[in-house]
């Protein structure tokens, strides 16, 4: 953290700050537990320096943009979030959410309770009125009437340029990526409408205290078919068997999904890790298009 942005910390708060102490898990910017002189603490989360590989595409300094996802969230939506006190484009400021890690059957069929009401939040076009954010990576968000090509051009071709281009995605995989991008016809469907997904729900997203989801984290809004949402939550075992359980009383979810749309869908998620991380994400990319291609 830098002295500016310590300074409007306090600025900001009117306090002093007695202690700050680095969290692990942010990956959009670092993130720090700030302790102010009148004993109340606040969450800051600062903009990594620009010393990667992505300059060029992505500028890490875009904490705004995750300010403007939390904020639509609030306004449109019911989702336990937390409150923004100030935001910049290299300093985010935020009330401070305990988050004891529990998790239990209550609390997937809490969050299936939630992720119900906030799909069925919809409107007439995939995509967003702005880019948003994955992670530290800029999402694209062009409107489209249509999931499969909006998947297709925006998540899977986007994303598999960028690693390439970087040479972190193999030649073959980017090629079978190709080819598997003009047959998506074959194995995704076109839902209903377009719902809104948080569309980053890991188990580091989701905080939760005394049995209770306390707030969800790190948005990366759109709008969009509201199975690939479900599809990232089983990539990374975010939710138990109990979640699906209770959301398919709502909305059920055909064999189809299981055995091969959601591991279609998951490309997304690994390219992003592709991209970030590399290592075994870069199987993990291959042995799923090779099952397709």
């Amino acid at each position: 953290m830098t002295p500016s942005q310590r300074h409007r910390i306090e600025a900001t708060t009117n306090q002093r700050i007695v202690k700050i102490t680095y969290l692990e898990g942010g990956s959009a910017g670092e993130v720090w537990q700030v302790d102010l002189a009148n004993g109340s603490k606040v969450i800051a989360k600062t903009a990594i320096a620009d010393n990667n590989a992505y300059a060029g595409d992505n500028n890490n300094s875009n904490l705004n943009i995750e300010a403007y996802m939390l904020r639509f969230l609030t306004k449109y939506t019911c989702l336990p979030l937390p409150k923004i006190i100030s935001d910049d484009k290299d300093l985010l400021i935020m009330e401070m959410i305990i988050n004891d890690g529990s998790s239990s059957i209550y609390i997937d069929t809490q969050a299936a309770n939630h992720l119900v009401k906030l799909h069925n939040i919809t409107n007439d076009k995939f995509g967003f009125d702005r880019n948003t954010l994955i992670g530290p990576l800029l999402q694209p968000n062009i409107f489209s009437n249509d999931w499969i090509s909006f998947f297709a051009n925006y998540r899977l071709r986007y994303f598999g340029d960028l690693c390439f281009k970087h040479n972190k995605l193999p030649q073959a995989s980017y090629e079978k990526l190709l080819k598997l991008c003009d047959r998506l016809d074959n194995y995704l469907i076109e839902p209903n409408a377009p719902s809104l997904i948080h569309g980053d729900l890991w188990a580091g997203n989701i905080l939760t205290n005394n049995g209770k989801i306390a707030a969800f984290i790190d948005p990366a809004i759109y709008y969009a078919n509201r199975e690939i949402e479900l599809a990232y939550i089983i990539l990374f075992n975010s939710f138990g068997q109990s979640f699906f359980d209770r959301y398919q009383e709502q909305y059920k979810l055909d064999n189809d999904f299981f055995d091969v749309r959601a591991e279609i869908y998951n490309l997304y998620p690994l390219l992003v890790h592709v991209a970030l991380y590399g290592g075994d994400y870069v199987k993990s990319v291959h042995r799923t298009l090779c099952r397709f291609i």
